[in-house]
């Protein structure tokens, strides 16, 4: 074996690197001495046969932002007494409910 093949990587999944280039990003795959990083400015994994391109960051994991921030509407089980219950609609008649969770 070489020693570019008896070389582990620097970092371990879930570590802040650097990339001049690329930018922050975090280690999602650890194989041999390359990995994957998951880039923050892109979103994508981006392979490395050899993570000597990288330095440590200290910049946090920026937090997901949500789609919409609007409030879930509150639903008073209570209001439904009294009412008739819908009919099942089937998808497949009598084998496979439409819209319902199996």
């Amino acid at each position: 074996m070489t020693e570019a093949q008896t070389k582990t990587a620097p970092y371990k999944v879930g570590d802040r690197v650097e990339h001049g280039s690329l930018g922050h990003g975090t280690v999602v795959k650890i194989v041999a001495a390359g990995g994957q990083v998951c880039f923050d400015r892109f979103g994508q994994n981006v392979s490395f046969a050899h993570m000597e391109n990288l330095s440590p960051s200290d910049e946090a994991k920026p937090s997901p932002i949500a789609a919409n921030d609007n409030d879930l509407p509150f639903i008073n089980p209570a209001d439904w007494h009294g009412v008739p219950m819908p009919t099942r609609e089937w998808f497949l008649d009598g084998l496979i409910p439409k819209r319902q969770v199996t």
